[in-house]
């Protein structure tokens, strides 16, 4: 929706498990979902499925789910992106349709290592998902150094007004 690109696959079947846009593996999410970042299995949660991208940084032995709230964002990521279907094997890899903030509010506690944001509108980041559901969760802000002063003060603000537990990515 808006202007947001929610991500892009290679056409070369080299390069078809290589998550590109903004997850790209020398960004931040290959810092932390990255192979040499964990050891062994991991359980990934992502709020927002956009194209699959993120399922990239699967590998055998991991549990993923994605979580997306508009059904027709399921299909086309199914049907025009292979992210998903091209897991390893050993990966169980699910999707839950509907409201985020209601299927992680009503699993299991401790049910994920990491749990991913990414549900946008445009430019819009929701974290009434975070502060409602988990007051004290760690709201991970990926400074790419290229703000505006008055991202920096409307940051500052929001992260008092929200109490959020802030931590800077650089």
């Amino acid at each position: 929706s808006g202007s947001t690109l929610h991500g892009a696959q290679s056409v070369d079947p080299a390069l078809k498990r290589v998550p590109l846009t903004y997850y790209h593996s020398t960004g931040p999410c290959g810092d932390v979902l990255g192979q040499a970042y964990w050891d062994g299995a991991r359980r990934v949660g992502v709020i927002g499925l956009g194209v699959g991208s993120l399922a990239a940084y699967a590998k055998p032995g991991d549990a993923w789910t994605f979580f997306e709230l508009n059904p027709v964002d399921v299909r086309l990521a199914k049907q025009y992106f292979t992210y998903l279907s091209d897991v390893p094997a050993g990966v169980t890899m699910d999707i839950e349709e509907g409201d985020a903030r209601l299927r992680v509010r009503d699993g299991a506690e401790g049910r994920f290592d990491v749990l991913v944001l990414d549900a946008f509108s445009s430019d819009a980041i929701p974290l009434h998902l975070v502060t409602r559901a988990a007051p004290q969760a760690p709201v991970v802000w990926v400074d790419t150094g290229y703000n505006t002063p008055s991202t920096y003060r409307f940051a500052d603000r929001l992260t008092r007004a929200l109490d959020l537990n802030l931590k800077v990515y650089i």
